[in-house]
């Protein structure tokens, strides 16, 4: 009786950790995933901004051209 109340425990705490550890790498992938995430509309709104100034000097650019 008091081995089998031994593997109980043993089995429930190994169930326990395992639980915790479970959380913790999905925390831990949730976390590099919403990071990758901003990094990725960081990129995009930085790249918007690059084509933006390009075709306002593209513009500039040929204004001048006509204007001469």
């Amino acid at each position: 009786m008091k081995d089998e109340v031994i593997k109980q425990n043993e089995k429930r705490n190994f169930n326990q950790e395992f639980k915790k550890l479970v959380e913790q790498r999905v925390a831990i992938t949730h976390k590099k995933i919403y990071d990758q995430n901003i990094q990725k509309k960081l990129n995009e709104d930085f790249k918007n901004l690059i084509e933006k100034r390009f075709a306002i000097v593209q513009k500039e650019l040929v204004l001048n051209k006509l204007n001469q």
